[in-house]
């Protein structure tokens, strides 16, 4: 995740590392689901920033998408084995094509990292459902999902757990 002020000078030394040892590497936007509730706008690095200081010291060639991926990503033009994947989970939102779901650690079913509702499905399971019951339970969450984030709207609101109470 970079941010802005605290890491966004590291791009370009990730880059290097990733060509060194053949990583993929994926930057994701700093997105507002800190535990400590302090985030800011003004320290989101677009994705699109970050790709082009990368590509200023090492030229980037983008890989065709595979329809799976939230990031696009690039390979060095070199041919240096390693890839570099950008989220622009904030300033392009691709709450259309995205198909993740996430379950708690507690057992709560989420349809967005950014829901504001879970469905217990720890509990349906403790109480005996059975697997037909737990599909419906799925298939209700996943109709009531939002169209999007709402991250760049004014009525925005944050959800209470921070991503790594999520499981992001």
């Amino acid at each position: 995740m970079v941010i802005r002020g605290s890491n966004d000078d590291e791009a370009v030394d990730f880059a290097r590392l990733t060509r060194e040892h053949g990583y993929d590497v994926r930057f994701i936007e700093y997105m507002p689901l800190d535990a400590e509730q302090s985030w800011e706008r003004g320290k989101v690095v677009p994705a699109e920033e970050t790709r082009a200081a990368v590509a200023a010291v090492f030229p980037l060639t983008p890989v065709a998408a595979d329809g799976l991926q939230l990031a696009s990503v690039f390979r060095f033009t070199d041919g240096v084995p390693g890839s570099i994947g950008f989220i622009p989970s904030v300033t392009q939102p691709f709450c259309v094509s995205c198909n993740r779901m996430r379950i708690t650690s507690e057992g709560q079913f989420r349809v967005c990292l950014f829901a504001l509702e879970e469905r217990d499905l720890r509990g349906a399971l403790r109480a005996g459902a059975d697997d037909a019951e737990l599909e419906r339970l799925v298939r209700e969450a996943l109709w009531h999902k939002w169209p999007g984030h709402k991250i760049n709207h004014p009525d925005f609101v944050r959800p209470a757990r921070s991503m790594s109470m999520i499981g992001g």
